[in-house]
């Protein structure tokens, strides 16, 4: 049985799998960004009609984003001469989504999905096409976060058991190498308690003569 589930951001879009039980982020194809293992929610065209969705999606023209929050109203966003509505942007983001889990429908048995927007029946409907089945609706996408957390905490002081937390990090952590320039050692997302180490050329001195 595969299992996904899929946050469907305004800032950034993330999937996980269950792996021996365990979630795990999916990473983006287009490598680690700010976001860590997620990409960032920007759906963009290029003037010769090239979609670009994430990473990617960064030319000064023809992108949009916070497109999420205008679900469910009857609007339209214009990129390069062809309207688009929030919700058709939003199932681009599912398509990559669906690129990097590197998955095909009959892969997944079960799909969950998490925060409000994915409420809207667009999105579920786009959904149903893609997997071949309807997402799960026994969790409510608005409460599942809370519930979660109460059940963490219920793990916590030994209420609940049969579940096994996980801390990750929350941000990634780096340091700034020669030139100005981050370097990333540990991605969010990282299970702690982890150790990264890696050697740096010192900072040359210049002393006058």
């Amino acid at each position: 049985m595969s299992i996904i589930g899929i946050d469907l951001g305004t800032s950034n879009s993330a999937a996980a799998v269950l792996r021996g039980g365990r979630p795990v982020i999916i990473p983006s194809a287009d490598g680690l960004s700010i976001g860590g293992k997620a990409f960032p929610s920007y759906v963009a065209f290029t003037a010769d009609g090239q979609m670009l969705v994430g990473e990617p999606a960064t030319n000064p023209e023809g992108t949009v984003v916070g497109f999420k929050r205008r679900m469910g109203r009857r609007e339209t966003i214009t990129l390069r001469g062809q309207n688009y509505s929030p919700e058709q942007l939003s199932a681009f983001l599912l398509q990559k989504i669906k690129r990097d889990a590197g998955i095909t429908p009959k892969d997944i048995d079960r799909v969950v999905f998490v925060g409000g927007p994915t409420r809207m029946p667009a999105v579920r409907a786009f959904s149903d096409e893609m997997f071949g089945h309807k997402a799960e609706m026994g969790v409510d996408p608005m409460e599942c976060v809370a519930a979660g957390a109460a059940s963490q905490a219920g793990v916590l002081v030994g209420e609940v058991g049969g579940i096994v937390l996980v801390d990750v990090t929350q941000l990634t952590h780096g340091v700034e190498t020669l030139g100005g320039i981050a370097n990333s050692l540990i991605s969010r997302n990282t299970p702690i308690t982890v150790k990264h180490t890696e050697c740096s050329p010192p900072r040359p001195t210049f002393r006058p003569a």
